[in-house]
């Protein structure tokens, strides 16, 4: 049903033969399928937690198993991406999703120094402290304090950076304006991150 999407969830057991999903039609009933959707649940709504800290503890079980067969089922590879769609995630080259962590809104916490998504960011990381792996992001989740972070524990980082992000940098880079086409303007820190703005040819 996820990669075969039907705008009816009855078509799955129609009558017609290039219609009907032999997987699911045979596996059960219609009915059978509609009354497990509509009365699943994976814990038990009398054992809700007087102070509910994780939004989705009603399917909690079934991420922690998740979350550890992913971890289980194939090591990690060398270079990572994260990124976000519906929930951030981290994948290998290979397209294996390694770690996801679903968005609960703002917390209510302490502010960090890496901010919610810096914070997102680490806990994806959790499993791959000091291996040096090279992680590959987008400028949602690039910042200059998670870089220095990251680095401390032994993750490379390549991401796009906002320039509003990085207090000062234009100082030491070519403006905008007078960096011709197919160029690039280098600065580099003295701890050793270095920004690269260049203009596409």
């Amino acid at each position: 049903m996820t990669y075969i999407k039907y705008p009816n969830v009855r078509i799955y057991w129609s009558s017609q033969e290039g219609l009907r999903m032999n997987l699911i039609a045979d596996a059960m009933t219609c009915n059978r399928f509609a009354v497990i959707k509509r009365f699943i649940h994976f814990v038990d709504n009398y054992e809700k937690p007087q102070v509910v800290t994780h939004k989705f503890w009603k399917i909690r079980p079934v991420l922690d198993i998740l979350h550890n067969s992913f971890h289980s089922a194939i090591s990690t590879s060398q270079n990572i991406a994260i990124n976000e769609m519906m929930v951030p995630f981290k994948a290998g080259t290979n397209g294996y999703v390694h770690c996801f962590e679903l968005y609960q809104g703002a917390s209510k916490d302490k502010k960090s120094l890496f901010g919610p998504i810096g914070d997102t960011v680490l806990k994806l990381c959790h499993s791959i402290h000091g291996e040096n792996h090279k992680l590959f992001m987008d400028n949602l989740f690039t910042t200059v304090p998670l870089l220095r972070k990251l680095k401390s524990l032994n993750i490379h980082v390549l991401g796009i950076l906002r320039l509003n992000r990085v207090t000062g940098i234009e100082n030491y880079l070519v403006k905008d304006k007078l960096l011709e086409r197919g160029n690039c303007s280098i600065a580099t820190s003295d701890d050793n991150l270095t920004v690269v703005r260049w203009k596409d040819t």
